[in-house]
């Protein structure tokens, strides 16, 4: 669902030739079932590189086959501890692994290394969501590609900078460190900044008036949670997005910038990106035309990827290099920075 934006920009190079995995319209397509290691092995041996935009548990098994051919590879998601533990493995191969390259943090990184030196303090937000328009359920929320990834994003746990203190939240209070916030044009989302369980759902109970008690018990009814009838799915999941409908990302940059007077100034850049609904999602767009811009560079033999190890988009001029392409291709032209 969210390949065919990378398979077009590097299709659009004559000099790549291009297999694509489980891809029924593709002349070159393949089917390979990745938990058979030895038709994995023998895939990626016949090939450059290897971008890897299946669910993240399987990556590792993907990075194991690429380091015994030491055929470069991409993703992008996070560098998770299975990933971790092979980065001397890795690097001893000779291989490259570039990872996190797609919208968050991806993108967020790119904005952020070249803000980096002036800021005193940053605030980084994303999400992807369905359109308002096309949000038709209590939860204003559907699972465009893999319901069982997003469910386990929930586990993980959280580490992050705040106030020059180190604040890790373990994944079992990770969904009740949720709260409300704010961006312009009326959304409201939920990001991860209450302290326990129990004051999050003391706040959803607190119904300002009967309407809107309302309407929050109308979408458990219509959720099941007060019903013991078993669910009956007519069409497919219920919660999945439809042909003709688009989705919706939305990030937003705050940066609390020092001068040297000691001055402070708050900037706020933020990205809103929607989707067509007679084509690419905004979510395949964000992610893998920013895979493809990297993958070309890594087969081109650009030296700021051409680094073996792990790396990921934390370096100046990764990030520069990568955001000026992006650039060009259109996908930053949608920030907007506002003081």
């Amino acid at each position: 669902m969210i390949a065919p934006p990378c398979i077009e920009y590097l299709s659009s190079n004559p000099n790549n030739h291009i297999t694509i995995v489980d891809y029924p319209n593709s002349t070159c397509a393949i089917t390979l079932d990745v938990s058979d290691s030895t038709a994995l092995d023998k895939q990626i041996a016949a090939h450059d590189l290897v971008i890897s935009l299946i669910p993240y548990t399987y990556h590792p098994a993907v990075i194991q086959s690429a380091l015994k051919s030491s055929t470069p590879r991409r993703h992008s998601i996070n560098i998770s501890p299975p990933i971790r533990v092979l980065f001397s493995v890795i690097k001893k191969a000779g291989i490259t692994v570039l990872s996190k390259v797609g919208v968050d943090p991806r993108v967020g990184h790119f904005c952020v290394v070249k803000k980096i030196d002036e800021v005193r303090k940053f605030y980084p937000y994303c999400g992807g969501l369905p359109t308002p328009g096309n949000a038709g359920n209590p939860l204003g929320f559907k699972f465009s590609w893999s319901p069982h990834g997003t469910l386990l994003s929930q586990r993980n746990s959280a580490r992050f900078l705040k106030d020059g203190v180190v604040v890790e939240i373990p994944s079992e209070q990770w969904m009740g460190s949720a709260g409300p916030y704010y961006v312009k044009n009326g959304y409201d989302f939920l990001t991860g900044h209450r302290s326990t369980f129990i004051p999050a759902i003391k706040s959803l109970l607190d119904f300002p008036n009967e309407a809107e008690s309302q309407r929050i018990i109308s979408g458990l009814q219509w959720m099941g949670i007060l019903s013991s009838e078993k669910a009956k799915i007519v069409g497919g999941n219920l919660l999945a997005t439809l042909c003709g409908e688009s989705d919706l990302v939305r990030l937003e940059h705050k940066f609390v910038v020092e001068w040297d007077d000691g001055k402070t100034e708050t900037f706020t850049s933020t990205l809103e990106l929607l989707g067509d609904p007679d084509g690419y999602s905004t979510m395949s767009k964000a992610v893998v035309v920013t895979s493809g811009l990297a993958t070309q560079l890594l087969l081109d033999g650009h030296p700021a990827l051409s680094r073996l190890g792990v790396w990921a988009p934390y370096e100046k001029e990764i990030c520069d290099l990568i955001r000026g392409v992006k650039g060009d291709e259109g996908v930053l032209r949608n920030f907007q920075q506002v003081q």
